[in-house]
């Protein structure tokens, strides 16, 4: 926010003066060019760095913190895998999770849905290169997915990460957009 401040001019702090001189410096591809510097400065190892996860499934944040209970929905009903686990989906973008400085914090936030979350799918379509076995220590997990075709795409040792997985016995799916590949979980809702 500093380097931000500093760039637009709006050295008073309040929202309305950041948004004006912001959108002000939207005008020109230059000055836009000059904010992605500033972004891009902040993140040097690109913005997949700090890809985007999204975690789908039932609402385990509002069980284990109780001051968001009524503001944050993300399920209305549990699911239950045959094994008896709660079903939650946890997408982990193209996120450097080798990387601690990126991994930490993204167990930090994510570790009050890991009761929840059952399968993961694998950051950047199972590279090594974002990968760290760290991610899967959520105690539900018992799937992980690596989302490529891999006869047309390359993904660095891939593999090596599909073992790693393995032998932390959770379950491996190479799933990709060909009719062939089929992933099926049978999952119950409990009815009151």
């Amino acid at each position: 926010m500093i380097d931000l401040r500093a760039a637009l001019g709006a050295r008073r702090s309040g929202k309305a003066n950041l948004k004006a001189a912001l959108l002000s410096r939207l005008s020109s591809m230059e000055k836009v060019k000059e904010l992605v510097s500033i972004y891009q400065s902040h993140f040097p190892g690109g913005h997949n760095a700090v890809s985007m996860s999204l975690y789908s499934g039932p609402d385990c944040l509002c069980r284990t913190d109780p001051r968001l209970a009524g503001r944050v929905r993300l399920a209305i009903v549990s699911t239950h895998t045959p094994t008896g686990g709660t079903m939650g989906w946890l997408s982990t973008g193209d996120a450097s999770l080798l990387q601690e400085k990126w991994r930490k914090p993204w167990r930090e936030f994510y570790e009050s849905f890991g009761d929840c979350v059952t399968i993961m799918m694998l950051p950047h379509h199972g590279s090594a290169h974002n990968f760290h076995p760290e991610i899967l220590e959520f105690a539900e997990v018992e799937y992980a997915f690596a989302r490529t075709v891999e006869a047309r795409n390359r993904v660095a040792r891939m593999r090596e990460t599909l073992g790693m997985v393995e032998g932390l016995g959770i379950r491996p799916q190479l799933v990709d957009d060909l009719r062939h590949s089929q992933f099926r979980v049978t999952c119950e809702r409990s009815i009151p």
